[in-house]
């Protein structure tokens, strides 16, 4: 633990539930109170870091998403585009024997 300057005193008041379930989380920790109430202050900024983090790559994955799906859809297209290409080459190959 870092020296007495490194710390700030301050009082809070908090409703009587959230105290007791506070208390019930120092039996469970082994921690005191105030320990218990640092620790759930750094694991809440924590978590808003983290689900900050998730926010930045769900947007990069819907980017890619959106880009992926474009290249499919044109894959589509492509194919579409051959099936008549051959379609066409089928019927002029008929065309041709038959002259013949």
């Amino acid at each position: 633990m870092g020296k007495q300057d490194d710390f700030y005193r301050t009082q809070i008041r908090i409703p009587a539930d959230l105290h007791r379930a506070l208390k019930e989380a120092t039996e469970e920790s082994g921690r005191s109170l105030n320990a218990e109430i640092v620790a759930r202050l750094n694991d809440s900024f924590r978590a808003e870091e983290t689900l900050e983090r998730f926010n930045v790559m769900s947007v990069t994955l819907d980017e890619k998403l959106e880009k992926v799906r474009k290249e499919i859809d044109q894959m589509e297209k492509s194919k579409s585009e051959a099936s008549e290409f051959i379609e066409q080459i089928k019927a002029l190959t008929n065309k041709e024997v038959k002259e013949d």
